[in-house]
């Protein structure tokens, strides 16, 4: 999903949009914008780790896990918005010094599913163009293990990368690495510890922002609007 970046030129959006009379710690709301894909950072670190720091996991699912964010499947994308809905209410709703770490994580993760869903449109907009009929009954289900079995996979990792940004494709209205670096030991209690939070943190800094080249030309990112306008029409929504 998203890189690193482009979850946070997200949530730099959301902020412009939305301003300090919603969040009001930047550190915390960018760190939790990071903090589900820490989970890589575990110690012996497996696919379902990812699937539950992700809110995916639901033994009532037949895979066990919500695929895709129930992408072709509308019971399934009901469960996904219920699953992150309960996050919301469950951590962010009931906290203090911690809320924005809290609705940063549940951002991430909205911004996941809404970048998802674009991508399989980009990719079904492909098929339609090359004559494939893509209204069959099912036809979007039966899309994702195409795609996982090996077809159409090249094109789809090819729309996927158009979405990772570097820190030369956005210009950040915030110093952050000077946000990310301000605040530490944090955690997300179920989820992500404090040393997995950590180690995540300091490799996307390293890994994004040490020595990065100096800013070029910028891309068209408009899609980071529209996933911030879809993401704060989804919460109003609920």
């Amino acid at each position: 999903m998203p890189n690193p970046v482009t979850h946070l030129a997200i949530a730099d959006k959301i902020y412009s949009l939305l301003g300090e009379d919603i969040i009001s710690n930047l550190p915390l709301f960018f760190s939790g914008n990071l903090a589900p894909d820490a989970i890589h950072a575990r110690t012996n670190y497996q696919r379902s780790d990812k699937i539950r720091s992700h809110l995916r996991d639901d033994v009532t699912m037949p895979l066990g896990y919500i695929r895709s964010f129930g992408y072709g499947d509308p019971d399934a994308a009901k469960l996904s918005d219920e699953r992150i809905k309960d996050f919301i209410e469950k951590y962010y709703l009931s906290a203090n010094e911690d809320k924005d770490l809290y609705l940063g994580y549940a951002i991430h993760i909205l911004a996941d599913q809404f970048v998802l869903f674009m991508i399989y449109e980009q990719l079904e907009n492909h098929l339609i163009s090359i004559g494939i009929d893509v209204k069959e009954p099912d036809y979007r289900k039966n899309l994702i293990d195409k795609i996982h079995n090996g077809e159409y996979k090249y094109i789809f990792d090819e729309i996927t990368k158009s979405f990772d940004l570097s820190i030369s494709d956005y210009v950040f209205e915030h110093d952050i690495v000077a946000l990310l670096e301000s605040v530490w030991d944090y955690e997300v209690p179920d989820h992500i510890t404090a040393n997995e939070a950590n180690i995540s943190k300091r490799w996307v800094i390293d890994r994004y922002f040490k020595n990065a080249p100096s800013v070029a030309e910028k891309r068209d990112v408009g899609f980071v609007d529209i996933v911030a306008q879809k993401i704060i029409a989804w919460n109003k929504g609920k």
